[in-house]
């Protein structure tokens, strides 16, 4: 989790990626006077009807100022904010805020699940280029361990062969910080000399610092 909260977060706290979220939408009722919470609340547990089959869906049902709601749930990266009001239900629509760009649209409730479907495809995608994007301009490729030690400590991820041992991670650790991550798949197959060791035959690994 600490690796995700790293990649996906920003100054407001969590941009969590759909599929991991433990909720997709959250639904923010909104009541301009204490007579309209029923028929807003009537209207959102309809919706929640017809979503939470396919979505994962929450109702913010608090007494909370919707200033502090939308914070909240902002805070904890939930990827689609939907708001509800009378006059969104006197012209069948909701408002659907995206925790990924902020950017709000209007949508017909007749259409929501296909639109909100839409729009969580487009927030992972979204999420997964931004993160692979940014991965790829702070991944370094190093011959040497000279080397490895001084891309390390600019903070960037390293990519090297290694086939040291459990005892020489632990050497490499204890100098650097950094560890091994993984064995990226799509270099699986090419074979070098251990950065650290001088073994050939070495895996290309990901290595990265601990913080």
């Amino acid at each position: 989790m600490g690796g995700l909260i790293m990649v996906h977060s920003d100054d407001s706290g969590l941009v969590l990626p759909p599929k991991v979220a433990p909720y997709q939408v959250v639904i923010i009722p909104v009541y301009p006077k204490p007579e309209d919470r029923d028929e807003v609340n009537k209207e959102v547990g309809e919706i929640v009807g017809s979503l939470g089959g396919e979505f994962r869906v929450n109702v913010d049902h608090s007494d909370s100022r919707i200033g502090e709601k939308f914070y909240k749930w902002e805070k904890k990266g939930v990827p689609i904010r939907l708001e509800i009001g009378p006059r969104d239900i006197a012209n069948k629509s909701v408002v659907l805020s995206r925790r990924d760009t902020g950017e709000k649209v209007t949508v017909e409730i007749a259409k929501l699940s296909d639109e909100i479907r839409k729009l969580l495809d487009n927030i992972q995608k979204n999420l997964f280029d931004k993160a692979k994007k940014r991965m790829d301009e702070n991944t370094v490729r190093v011959e040497s361990y000279d080397e490895f030690k001084k891309v390390i400590e600019e903070k960037k991820f390293v990519l090297g062969y290694w086939s040291g041992s459990a005892e020489d991670e632990d050497t490499l650790k204890a100098e650097t910080q950094a560890t091994v991550r993984c064995f990226p798949m799509e270099y699986e197959g090419e074979l070098g000399k251990c950065i650290v060791t001088g073994k050939e035959k070495s895996k290309l690994a990901l290595f990265a610092k601990s913080y």
